[in-house]
């Protein structure tokens, strides 16, 4: 479908919002930063019941929170302006069932290009688990393990500046886990 076309649907349904947007204009202050899966069917403000302004989302393949002194990670640079400019309360990495990002990485695929870098980044600690869910899960926490890695996000949990939590959604029972 046009992108034209959905927008001009979005904004017939949303007028409601219209002064929402107005303030919004004018700067943003998230609650919440989430790490969340690009996966097309985990949406995170609809998730967490959110409304615009209320989330700093960044999504990548499988919500892996990379390493802090990676070079050139957007997903560090988002993490590195939630909490040092944005003063977020509160980080959140939402894992979910059925991710493709997991599956490959337990398939043990050859891959190429951006993808195989990325996924490498949990091949060696996920490879050798059972279940594609005990994967999901133990991403989320390996996810959750590196944010504290930060200097800045360890600084401002210790400080009781900052929460950082993990959750699970399971598509196919509707239903989300804290990890």
């Amino acid at each position: 479908m046009d992108i034209a076309k959905r927008f001009e649907r979005f904004r017939g349904k949303r007028t409601e919002l219209e002064g929402l947007f107005k303030r919004l204009a004018r700067g943003q202050s998230p609650w919440a930063m989430v790490v969340s899966c690009s996966d097309s069917r985990v949406v995170p403000e609809l998730i967490f019941d959110a409304e615009p302004g209320e989330l700093f989302v960044v999504r990548n393949i499988a919500n892996i929170v990379p390493p802090y002194d990676l070079p050139l990670s957007c997903t560090a640079a988002a993490v590195e302006y939630a909490v040092k400019h944005l003063k977020v309360q509160k980080l959140v990495v939402l894992g979910h069932s059925d991710c493709g990002g997991i599956k490959t990485i337990l398939g043990g695929k050859e891959l190429e290009g951006h993808l195989s870098a990325w996924l490498a980044l949990r091949m060696e600690r996920l490879k050798g688990l059972s279940s594609l869910r005990e994967a999901e899960i133990e991403n989320v926490r390996l996810s959750v393990k590196e944010l504290l890695n930060y200097p800045f996000v360890r600084e401002a949990a210790e400080a009781g500046k900052l929460s950082v939590e993990g959750y699970y959604y399971i598509l196919d029972e509707f239903r989300l886990e804290r990890v």
